[in-house]
């Protein structure tokens, strides 16, 4: 009797794993139809309006957004500066909206720059990302501490 309710807890958790990973895909889905839904802009038209007043270099702008797109696999035209990784973006998150580890590893490596977890868990958009990789790598020698 014991197995069989061992049995029947393991098919239960393997169903519920399943249908957590169907819903997973559903929504990155849906993410990444409304996306594909927004007209693609250049790296040079994002940074024109969005970057260059702030006097943030086009090499941190492009960086960032290729490190974003190759993470996210997503089409860099596609991506806005206002995007919010607790809400246009967390489906492509497994937790929080935190910046994923690996997103900020990659930024890192990209920039060769450290990024603290207390500045991490402050990002909440992409602008955020590219305004904290720009005071990273500003001629500042503190900047990359």
């Amino acid at each position: 009797m014991t197995r069989f309710w061992l049995s029947a807890l393991a098919v239960l958790a393997v169903i519920a794993l399943l249908v957590q990973a169907i819903r997973g895909q559903r929504a990155r889905q849906r993410a990444l139809a409304l996306l594909a839904g927004r007209e693609p802009r250049t790296l040079a038209d994002i940074h024109a309006h969005r970057f260059r007043p702030q006097g943030i270099a086009p090499e941190v702008v492009e960086g960032v957004w290729q490190v974003l797109a190759t993470e996210f696999d997503i089409d860099p035209s596609r991506l806005r500066a206002e995007d919010a990784f607790s809400q246009h973006l967390r489906v492509f998150f497994d937790g929080d909206s935190m910046l994923d580890v690996e997103i900020v590893l990659a930024l890192e490596k990209h920039f060769a720059i450290a990024i603290r977890d207390e500045e991490a868990e402050a990002l909440r958009t992409v602008a955020d990302v590219v305004m904290l990789v720009a005071r990273k790598t500003s001629s500042d020698g503190d900047a990359h501490r």
